[in-house]
């Protein structure tokens, strides 16, 4: 099933995965014991966990992103009607606040 080679011709990433699964297999009685085996070496050769938690990070971090998005509209909205600026000197406004804000928490 494995034969070991990588496609670049030195060892496969799941090979090692593979000797504990049949080393495993070898010494146990009934299959099931090495079920948990069996599954990492599954998950090594297809990784359905890791993307299942990386798209779950990237749609959490996409969320994060249109809730700071539509905070952000809201209070330059709010501050157009308190200030009675055009829109775009508001806008202008918060990237300076924006940009001094990541200035000091890069600083410390």
């Amino acid at each position: 099933m494995a034969s070991g080679f990588g496609l670049k011709g030195g060892e496969g990433r799941c090979y090692q995965v593979w000797l504990d699964f049949a080393n495993c297999m070898k010494d146990a009685s009934t299959p099931s014991a090495c079920a948990a085996v069996r599954d990492d070496y599954f998950e090594c050769l297809h990784q359905r966990k890791e993307i299942m938690r990386l798209n779950s990070v990237n749609q959490e971090y996409e969320r994060q992103v249109k809730e700071a998005n539509a905070l952000e509209a809201d209070v330059a909205q709010k501050l157009q009607k308190q200030t009675g600026k055009p829109m775009s000197d508001v806008k202008r406004y918060m990237g300076m606040v924006k940009q001094q804000a990541m200035e000091s928490a890069r600083q410390g």
